[in-house]
């Protein structure tokens, strides 16, 4: 942003008369759906039109000061944290890498209004020593069962929630949602209505979604791949819309973990601890928990004679993975103690989650 100070405006004008709002505008990598992340290519229209969007159904405007620490490669940082704010004349207020001792000063020192922090950042914040001192008396709008909204010097409506909503990097953010004053009952019936502009199919129980904000395509595939002969995008998710319009989440038809707000796709894993030399057999399963959700477990046999310890593997995949993908917790197993089916080909997953469960447990 503030290189833009040193372009010259008949640049920028130049610039308007030769792009088209559906000229490609950028590149979205999701977190991992599949073995690889996947790029999405977004026209300059979709986050733009994000922007107002989301500026409007969170009532955001010139004394919107919002506070977050996500990343701006992913469309939660980039539209409904950065965009959606600056489209109504506020000020955002970022950290380039979350610590919850310096967000709670910069959140007092800037008058924050509404903070924007994941479920496990949240909660960082709130075992920080400095969390019940801090003034956080400014905020107006806070997303979820947040600990903010418990906040001693918070005076603010307990029940207070921002915009439940549901969207995909596909999608560069929300396509459905519920406006921040829909109440709260409303929020936990629903995850909200189609926003405008765009159309909602259910396909044999599947979410399918057109509209203006749609990615164009996947980086390397045509669009004819990416979508179905009427330009409805398949989500890979299960849901229904009732009577009132309202449209509910019914879980997901992947195996996708979601950790701390971030997919993480069991088969990446996988693939990579193939090449682990002691490993004979990995599978991957997420595991609830109260933080992040969910956490990244590995369910490992060991080649005869192969030594290896949780480190191990954790120091493995940390040089070729992300690292919220790098497992919390590896858990091995004798050979033949993972369940597999009669043909020995596929693990039988909610068999290990029970095992995994138990070890867990007693652990």
């Amino acid at each position: 942003i503030a290189a833009g100070e040193g372009v010259c405006d008949h640049d920028v004008t130049d610039k308007v008369f030769i792009t088209s709002p559906d000229d490609d505008g950028l590149i979205i990598y999701s977190s991992g759906t599949t073995s690889t992340p996947k790029g999405m290519v977004h026209s300059h229209r979709a986050p733009t039109l994000q922007f107002w969007l989301q500026s409007q159904l969170y009532k955001r405007g010139t004394e919107t000061r919002m506070w977050t620490a996500l990343p701006l490669f992913w469309t939660a940082g980039l539209n409904t944290a950065m965009g959606a704010t600056l489209a109504a004349g506020g000020t955002w207020v970022m950290q380039e890498s979350f610590e919850p001792g310096v967000a709670l000063k910069l959140m007092a020192r800037e008058r924050v209004t509404e903070p924007y922090a994941l479920p496990h950042q949240t909660a960082a914040l709130e075992e920080h020593p400095d969390w019940a001192n801090t003034d956080l008396s400014s905020l107006k709008q806070v997303f979820g069962k947040s600990a903010f909204a418990r906040h001693p010097k918070v005076d603010g409506d307990p029940a207070w929630q921002s915009p439940v909503g549901y969207g995909l990097s596909e999608t560069c953010a929300f396509f459905v949602a519920h406006p921040a004053d829909a109440g709260r009952e409303a929020m936990k019936a629903s995850i909200g209505r189609v926003m405008p502009g765009n159309e909602l199919r259910i396909v044999d129980d599947e979410i399918a979604i057109k509209g203006p904000t749609l990615m164009k395509h996947y980086v390397g595939k045509t669009p004819a791949e990416c979508f179905d002969a009427d330009g409805f995008f398949h989500t890979g998710d299960n849901g229904f819309v009732d009577d009132d319009g309202n449209v509910h989440f019914a879980g997901r038809r992947t195996e996708m973990i979601k950790t701390g707000g971030a997919n993480v796709s069991p088969a990446e894993l996988e693939v990579e601890l193939r090449a682990c030399a002691p490993v004979k057999l990995a599978r991957i399963v997420g595991m609830p928990d109260e933080r992040l959700g969910e956490i990244v477990v590995a369910c490992v046999t060991l080649k005869d004679g192969a030594r290896a310890t949780e480190a191990d593997i954790q120091s493995f995949l940390k040089g070729r993975v992300a690292s919220y993908k790098v497992p919390k917790r590896v858990l091995f197993f004798a050979d033949g103690d993972i369940p597999m089916t009669a043909s020995d080909t596929k693990v039988r997953d909610e068999e290990l989650v029970a095992l995994v469960t138990k070890r867990m447990e007693t652990e």
